[in-house]
């Protein structure tokens, strides 16, 4: 059961950090729902400047230039892969009640999302 639990946790947190990662489907889903207009205007003009980057890219600029110290820390955290894949890889483990199952979920979910990079 433990290896059930470390692949399929694995597999899906490479997904979700895939997408949120290497997709535009926040702006994408926003556009279609008519939502955050300002938002999707502001991401519209920095993809024209960094036409290699995405929407956690434009989330790191945005949170670098606030004063809020929390809103940086999560804009940061949220933005840096190796980050957002540990603390979901603590959150899960935490959910199976497993804490030693956070490394190799971690190193699991992180080989899968950098061998998916190499392959976009």
């Amino acid at each position: 059961m433990l290896l059930h639990e470390i692949f399929y946790s694995a597999f899906w947190i490479s997904a979700i950090s895939i997408i949120w990662f290497y997709t535009d489907w926040l702006v994408q889903y926003g556009q279609l729902l008519g939502i955050a207009e300002q938002i999707r205007l502001d991401y519209a003009s920095f993809i024209v400047e960094n036409p290699d980057k995405y929407f956690p890219d434009f989330l790191y600029e945005q949170a670098i230039q606030t004063n809020n110290t929390e809103l940086k820390f999560f804009g940061k955290l949220i933005s840096c892969p190796f980050c957002l894949i540990l603390w979901l890889s603590i959150g899960v483990s935490v959910m199976h009640s497993n804490l030693i199952i956070i490394a190799p979920i971690y190193v699991l979910s992180l080989f899968i999302v950098l061998q998916i990079k190499k392959l976009i």
